[in-house]
């Protein structure tokens, strides 16, 4: 089960790999910045209390039984940040996985 440290901690993973791609594709380096830096604010904001009562939706969506459709969310939404997806709060992000795994 996903607690919301293992999310912030999921994004701020994504964070790193997104300053790993920015090395590795020079080229796209400030795009990939970007990224990282929006996944580190999402991770803070997560954690915040004012999304305290998606924190036990979260949860309960995440447990054994969603627990791989919970997980493939969370990656898919992480890796678009900045790309593909733009989530303006850390409300959002939790919001569009409750969404996704309901």
């Amino acid at each position: 089960m996903y607690s919301i440290e293992l999310v912030a901690l999921d994004l701020e993973n994504a964070a790193s790999w997104r300053r790993r791609c920015a090395e590795r594709f020079p080229d796209d380096a400030a795009r990939n910045l970007q990224a990282a830096d929006a996944l580190d604010r999402l991770a803070s904001e997560v954690r915040k209390p004012q999304c305290s009562e998606l924190h036990a939706e979260v949860a309960k969506l995440s447990r054994e039984d969603r627990n791989d459709c919970f997980a493939a969310a969370l990656s898919e939404l992480a890796r678009g940040i900045g790309f593909r997806a733009n989530v303006n709060s850390g409300r959002e992000l939790l919001t569009l996985l409750r969404d996704l795994c309901a």
